[in-house]
């Protein structure tokens, strides 16, 4: 896909990766939607935006993520905007083991729901161009997390729905045009991040071994992955229309793709004419 003159749509898009590759997709001439429940942070990032890209560029749309008429209606606002949507990033997250039912709502179903809206927009048999969905993860999407049980369910959800989703539709994307991927980036040096390094607000969250998770992070996390090494890759593989299905892990040694096995039934999709 060449980004140029495509339009993305991003939510958490106001800081840390979201907005590291709201910023890329800027540099390659896409056009961006900025989405957030945070209205002062959603002015200030796409101010700050515009100011390097021009204001016709990138807009912003206040959303919470756990109300679907909000995420149809920024949908429908970028579409009133720009005329079309090729990218959608469903980038939203918490870390709340204490509200797990909030953090539930916001990493796993607001993705599953900003992915089943957003084909309408997308599908080219329902008018729209075809284009990718990105579901971002976690490295603890494919591994046990200590510290953060919940969110590692989370995580781990939006592997399977991704993965399943573009299997799923496979079989018909010639005709629909859409493919699903998900991003699992090992620990990044985010705000969200970054606030684990206070024992008190980790407790207050109802996080797993606080005191150790603290002290991981406070001791490395200058040195983590950067948000721009992240959205660097992220605008690799939503260029690369090779990848369907990806789960893409990224860390400090560099990108792989990760291959969990088939269902040993359904996996070969000549099964499902039976």
């Amino acid at each position: 896909m060449n980004l140029k003159d495509k339009v993305g749509f991003i939510t958490g898009g106001v800081s840390g990766i979201g907005y590291a590759t709201a910023e890329l997709l800027l540099q390659h001439g896409a056009k961006v939607a900025v989405i957030d429940v945070n209205s002062e942070a959603g002015r200030t990032a796409v101010s700050n935006l515009a100011v390097k890209y021009g204001e016709a560029n990138v807009i912003f749309v206040k959303c919470d993520v756990t109300e679907d008429g909000d995420i149809e209606e920024a949908f429908k606002q970028t579409i009133a905007k720009y005329g079309r949507l090729d990218v959608i990033m469903n980038n939203a997250g918490i870390l709340n083991e204490s509200n797990y039912k909030l953090m539930i709502s916001v990493n796993l179903t607001a993705a599953i729901t900003g992915t089943m809206l957003g084909m309408k927009y997308l599908r080219k048999d329902q008018g729209g161009n075809g284009g990718v969905i990105l579901n971002m993860s976690s490295i603890s999407g494919l591994k046990p997390s200590l510290c953060l049980p919940a969110y590692a369910a989370t995580k781990h959800g939006i592997v399977g729905y991704t993965r399943s989703m573009a299997n799923s539709m496979a079989a018909d994307i010639n005709v629909h045009g859409v493919r699903f991927n998900c991003v699992c980036p090992e620990f990044t040096d985010t705000p969200m991040v970054r606030s684990l390094e206070s024992v008190d607000s980790l407790n207050r969250r109802g996080i797993h071994h606080a005191q150790a998770l603290s002290n991981y992070v406070s001791e490395n996390v200058d040195g983590m992955i950067k948000v721009s090494y992240i959205a660097d890759n992220i605008i690799k593989l939503l260029a690369d229309e090779t990848k369907n299905g990806a789960a893409m892990l990224i860390t400090s040694k560099g990108v792989a793709f990760i291959d969990p096995p088939e269902h040993p039934y359904f996996s070969d999709r000549a099964n499902l004419k039976r």
